[in-house]
């Protein structure tokens, strides 16, 4: 259990029940995660997703979840402003990997079932990610996954900034904040 608290973790691939966030994965550029054990016992987890909308437009979304309780292995997510909740639980694999289930509970919508792979650096072999396809498809996730890291393209670090090899060619950057309940936001357009 240890190991997810080495580092920022990398978006391998992800895969979801809901119709909108597979489309939203197909969308994602990059993302990462980064877990941190708190003095009190709890988990404070960051993260933070660039994707693309039609328009062209990147916007970077970006998380921060203080206070998660943690059972065993399992991660309890507590989100009382919007009467939501998740449990996220930890698969065995590689050293350099981090594969996780997780269940969200939003109100309106049926409980939502997520596969997420990570990988301490950004090229995890094929070979570490097999056994996450073949999980995906015991839960009923349908491949391919709506999500695969593609290399790096574009990835914002926790200060917002743009990695300096972007592969992309955004020119300028074009950054309005909003923050609120966890969330901050960040667009970029595209020249």
């Amino acid at each position: 259990m240890d190991t997810i608290f080495s580092g920022k973790w990398i978006l391998q691939e992800a895969y979801s029940s809901d119709p909108i966030d597979q489309y939203a994965l197909t969308r994602s550029k990059s993302s990462w995660a980064e877990f941190t054990k708190v003095p009190n016992g709890t988990i404070t987890l960051h993260m933070a997703h660039m994707l693309t909308v039609p328009n062209r437009t990147v916007w970077c979304v970006y998380h921060h979840f203080p206070n998660i309780k943690l059972r065993k292995n399992v991660l309890l997510l507590d989100l009382p402003q919007f009467n939501a909740s998740a449990k996220i639980k930890f698969l065995k694999a590689c050293n350099e990997c981090l594969v996780l289930t997780a269940k969200a509970f939003v109100p309106g919508y049926e409980p939502l079932d997520y596969l997420l792979a990570y990988g301490l650096h950004p090229e995890l072999n094929e070979y570490f990610l097999r056994p996450t396809r073949e999980q995906a498809s015991c839960k009923r996730l349908k491949p391919p996954p709506p999500f695969h890291y593609k290399g790096a393209a574009q990835s914002l670090n926790s200060h917002m900034k743009r990695d300096e090899a972007s592969s992309e060619g955004l020119l300028q950057q074009m950054c309005f904040t909003q923050e609120f309940s966890g969330f901050r936001a960040c667009a970029q357009a595209e020249t």
